[in-house]
């Protein structure tokens, strides 16, 4: 309940002219912030495999690189796009950029918000697979790691609690359970 979430506007727009009264969006990850210049928000990330996971219902996500969609999911009016999505692509490289769009419901075509991906440089950027393999089936070491990795970065916390090699421990499918209930902006 204490994760803080990234909020994102996305400006709605009828017959061209813009709404006075945007639609927020929010993100527990990939956590980002906003510049004073007002830009795209950048998601900043030392994990190469981060989990994409918006507590709201989502119409659309897609991921593009140096201008080409590269990955792309659409919900429908019966089932949004809801919980955690492992990183749906190639692994990430250090110094790369993505463009992640997001179209929460209620929003029509076009209208999206857009985050930037940013991975971190070579010396500070993990790979998820390595962290995984650290930890082992180790249940205690899996419990210590995400808590303080809350505290540090949450992108890599959250990719660790929701991983499909997770241990299946009362703790950690309380956790989840936790996470999954939580409502975002909408």
């Amino acid at each position: 309940a204490s994760i803080p979430l990234s909020q994102v506007e996305v400006q709605t727009y009828t017959r061209g002219i813009a709404l006075a009264s945007p639609v927020q969006t929010c993100l527990l990850t990939p956590s980002f912030s906003i510049d004073d210049s007002g830009s795209i928000p950048i998601a900043e990330t030392s994990i190469d495999q981060p989990v994409i996971f918006s507590p709201d219902p989502l119409n659309e996500i897609t991921i593009s690189k140096n201008e080409k969609i590269i990955w792309a999911k659409n919900g429908t009016l019966e089932k949004r796009i809801e919980g955690p999505i492992s990183w749906p692509v190639e692994p990430i490289k250090p110094s790369e950029n993505y463009l992640l769009s997001i179209r929460p419901k209620g929003t029509s075509i076009g209208e999206s918000a857009k985050i930037v991906l940013r991975a971190a440089p070579a010396k500070s950027f993990q790979k998820l697979e390595d962290l995984i393999n650290d930890l082992g089936d180790n249940n205690s070491k899996w419990i210590k790691t995400i808590n303080q990795q809350l505290k540090k970065d949450i992108n890599i916390a959250l990719a660790l609690l929701f991983s499909e090699k997770a241990p299946q421990s009362k703790t950690l499918i309380n956790a989840k359970e936790s996470i999954l209930e939580r409502k975002g902006c909408l």
